[in-house]
């Protein structure tokens, strides 16, 4: 069975009840940019990690867990 990317972020947004689309606007950049990312066809960068690690109350000791993929 295949790891699902990015678990750990998606299930912040769940509990922080923000969708990709919300998500995406929050952070001034569109739906196709912030699904890249979850998709893992592009990383995230630091400031994305930032903002969003702001918005889903992420520690920055933590974002490694939630910003990069360990499936690859």
């Amino acid at each position: 069975m295949a790891k699902k990317k990015f678990l750990k972020l998606k299930s912040a947004m769940v509990e922080h009840d923000i969708t990709q689309a919300e998500a995406a606007k929050r952070i001034g950049k569109g739906l196709t940019y912030l699904n890249e990312r979850m998709t893992g066809k592009r990383a995230f960068s630091f400031n994305d990690a930032q903002l969003l690690g702001k918005i889903l109350d992420i520690p920055k000791s933590d974002w490694a867990d939630y910003f990069t993929d360990e499936s690859a």
